[in-house]
C-alpha cells in the first residue's frame, strides 16, 4: 500500500494513516495545506461553486470584464424608474413591465412601450436627417428646420377624426421615367388651373383660359358647343337669345317713316346682329304689302331703326295696283354696332312714296346676335 494518495480535484499529497512514515507524512500534510491555501477553485484547484453556494448580498463588480456566454438577463420588475443620476447612469433594466436605459448623460430613456419599441417619442435619425412626431404632425428634415424629401407609393389622407375616410393619392400605374410637378403660388383671383409639358402648374384668368380653348379647339368640340348652346325667344332677350317682337296689324298713309307698332330688343356681346320680318306663325296669313287706285305702281319705303336711329332704307315698288310681297324679303345685318357689347332695340318703320297705304299684318320682327 502507497504510504499517500493524490486527492483527485486538486492533487493533494493525502498520507495514508499508519503507512506513511513520520518526517513524510508531515511533509505530505505541509504540501496540502499549502495547496489548499492557494486554491481558487478553478478546474484543478478544487471543486466548482455551483449557484447554491453562492450568496451575492451587494453589487457584483466585473472589474470591467465582459459578462459573456449568458443564455438570457433577467431583470427585476421594479415598480417606477430609476433616477438619472449615479449609480444608475449607463444602465439598462425593468420598470412597470417596460425596458428602460438611463444614458450617461442621465436621459431616462423608455425602450419598449405597449408591447412594441417605443419609437413615437424619440422618432429616428441619421446623421443629421430626422424623422419624428411634434404636436401630432411627422417632420421629416434633412438637417435642423430643413425639410427633407419623402420616397413612397402612394399617399392616404384623411380628415383628423376618428374613423375617417380616406382619399388615396397616387402616381400614374405605369411610369416611364421621372417627372416632377410643381405647385402654382395661391393666385390674386379665381381662375383655372393649367398643367404645362415641364410639369409646372398655374392659374389662369377664365378669360385667358377661354382663349386658349378656343383657339385650339376644332370642329370636332365645336360642334357639340354649338349644338348644346341654348337660345332664349323673346321680346326682349339676353345675349345669344332671339329676339321676336309682337305681331304688327297697321295700315300706312303717311309719306314719312312710320313705326308699324312692334319692338325686338336685344342684348348683344358686340357681335353683328341678323334683321328681318317674317310671319307670326299664328297660321294667319301674313301681309306685307301696298296698294294703289287708278292703275298707278305703288312705291313703298322700308328701314330698319336701332334705339331710334335709322340704319337701312331700302323700297319696293308694284306693277299693278296692289301687290304683296313676303314679309322675309325685308332684311338686314346690323354691323353699326361695332363690336359695342349692350341692349339694342330694334323697330321696322314703313312709309308710302306713292298709292294709297301700306298694310302689315301678322308680321314681326327678329333679331339674333351672328
Amino acid at each position: 500500500m502507497s504510504n499517500f494518495i493524490i486527492s483527485p480535484n486538486m492533487s493533494l499529497p493525502v498520507p495514508t494513516p499508519g503507512q506513511d512514515p513520520g518526517p513524510d507524512y508531515a511533509t505530505n500534510n505541509s504540501s496540502s495545506l499549502n495547496i489548499i491555501d492557494g486554491h481558487n477553485h478553478s478546474p484543478g484547484s478544487g471543486v466548482q461553486i455551483n449557484p447554491n453556494g453562492i450568496n451575492i448580498n451587494s453589487d457584483l463588480q466585473m472589474n470591467g470584464n465582459n459578462l459573456t456566454t449568458i443564455h438570457a438577463l433577467e431583470f427585476n420588475n421594479l415598480s417606477a424608474t430609476l433616477p438619472g443620476s449615479s449609480p444608475y447612469l449607463n444602465t439598462a433594466y425593468a420598470a412597470s413591465g417596460n425596458l428602460y436605459f438611463n444614458d450617461g448623460s442621465g436621459n431616462v430613456v423608455q425602450i419598449t412601450k405597449a408591447g412594441s419599441v417605443n419609437a413615437t417619442s424619440s422618432g429616428i435619425s441619421s446623421g443629421t436627417a430626422s424623422a419624428a412626431f411634434s404636436a401630432g404632425v411627422l417632420v421629416v428634415d434633412a438637417n435642423t428646420n430643413t425639410p427633407a424629401n419623402i420616397q413612397c407609393a402612394s399617399i392616404l389622407l384623411g380628415n383628423n377624426v376618428s374613423g375617417s375616410n380616406y382619399l388615396t393619392l397616387s402616381p400614374p400605374s405605369s411610369l416611364a421615367s421621372n417627372y416632377s410637378i410643381t405647385l402654382p403660388l395661391t393666385p390674386g383671383s379665381t381662375g383655372l388651373l393649367s398643367l404645362d409639358n415641364s410639369g409646372t402648374m398655374a392659374v389662369q384668368s377664365y378669360q385667358t383660359a377661354g382663349d386658349n380653348v378656343g383657339q385650339a379647339m376644332t370642329s370636332v368640340g365645336a360642334n357639340p358647343v354649338a349644338n348644346a348652346r341654348t337660345r332664349t325667344v323673346g321680346t326682349s332677350v339676353a345675349a345669344g337669345g332671339i329676339a321676336i317682337s309682337a305681331a304688327a296689324a297697321i295700315n300706312i298713309t303717311n309719306g314719312s317713316y312710320t313705326s308699324i307698332g312692334v319692338t325686338a330688343t336685344i342684348t348683344t356681346t358686340g357681335r353683328p346682329v341678323m334683321l328681318m320680318l317674317m310671319p307670326d306663325g299664328s297660321g294667319t296669313d301674313a301681309i306685307f304689302g301696298a296698294s294703289t287706285s287708278g292703275g298707278s305702281p305703288a312705291t313703298y319705303g322700308v328701314a330698319f331703326a336701332n334705339n331710334g336711329t335709322t340704319i337701312s332704307q331700302c323700297q319696293f315698288t308694284t306693277a299693278g295696283t296692289s301687290w304683296l310681297f313676303p314679309p322675309g324679303a325685308v332684311s338686314f345685318i346690323d354691323t353699326t354696332i361695332n363690336g359695342t357689347p349692350g341692349t339694342y332695340a330694334y323697330t321696322c318703320l314703313v312709309k308710302v312714296v306713292s298709292g294709297t297705304q301700306v298694310t302689315v299684318n301678322h308680321v314681326v320682327i327678329a333679331a339674333y346676335e351672328l
